[in-house]
């Protein structure tokens, strides 16, 4: 499992830092070439549950977090809004 921890630091001091949001990616399958994975993001007080179903193994895990991303609030980044 992949976990994401979104933390705000105050001032740079890292003495006061909390977490804001968490997202847990779960690799459920695929191949040795394309995997496929579930998500659960928790946005304030809406969670968000579901599923990247092609995802290929060799690129970044940043381009996971983005499809997971995109799934949920779609390609307009402008509007950031929610499905």
């Amino acid at each position: 499992m992949i976990r994401v921890t979104v933390e705000i630091v105050p001032y740079g001091e890292e003495s006061r830092k909390r977490v804001i949001r968490t997202a847990d990616i779960s690799n459920v399958g695929g191949t040795d070439m394309v995997g496929r994975y579930d998500y659960h993001v928790d946005d304030n007080d809406i969670a968000y549950k579901g599923e990247v179903k092609e995802h290929q193994r060799e690129q970044s895990v940043w381009k996971l977090i983005y499809l997971v991303l995109r799934n949920i609030y779609g390609d307009d980044q402008k509007r950031g809004t929610r499905k």
